[in-house]
């Protein structure tokens, strides 16, 4: 187990050292959601590629003007060991953004009891981009749908629960 979380980490590093090498413009960030690496977006895919965070997403846009667009996002989590799979559909006001996405988290687990395996949230996401060089962000998500697995099925159950409390988290 141990050794492959170090294959996991060495092509992490050594993708982004190969692709910072082939001089493509990328976006390159530090925050406290996705850790660090290289993000870039074209008109139809947006890629993350760092540690401990990585994914890919296809876009497609609703109008001419792309001020509505909807994202398909796959990813994954090498410190949690978990995937996540992201609807978000994006209201985009130059240089103010508006999303709100659906998502769902997951991490393999073999267990002989009932074990929480997942959760669904959904959230609203402002973002301000100043001077198209810096963007803000700050995200408030809830979950109410959790994946609990059945050793007996060997099945992932959706299971409704309502929390106490919002989850947030805030990306800089």
């Amino acid at each position: 187990m141990k050794e492959l979380k170090n294959i996991k980490r060495f092509l992490v590093i050594f993708s982004l050292l190969t692709i910072a090498q082939i001089n493509l413009p990328v976006d390159f960030f530090f925050n406290t959601k996705d850790g660090m690496g290289i993000h870039d977006k074209t008109d139809f895919v947006e890629y993350t590629l760092g540690f401990p965070f990585s994914e890919i997403g296809f876009i497609t846009n609703i109008d001419k003007e792309k001020y509505f667009t909807i994202g398909i996002y796959g990813g994954v989590d090498f410190l949690d060991n978990s995937y996540r799979l992201e609807l978000k559909p994006l209201f985009n006001l130059n240089p103010f953004e508006l999303s709100f996405p659906l998502s769902l988290t997951s991490r393999p687990v073999i267990t002989n009891e009932a074990t929480e395996v997942g959760r669904t949230y959904v959230g609203i996401v402002p973002a301000l981009t100043i001077q198209n060089r810096f963007k803000m962000q700050f995200g408030v998500y809830y979950s109410a749908v959790y994946l609990w697995y059945d050793p007996a099925f060997e099945v992932n159950i959706p299971t409704f629960r309502t929390d106490e409390i919002f989850r947030a988290n805030v990306d800089f």
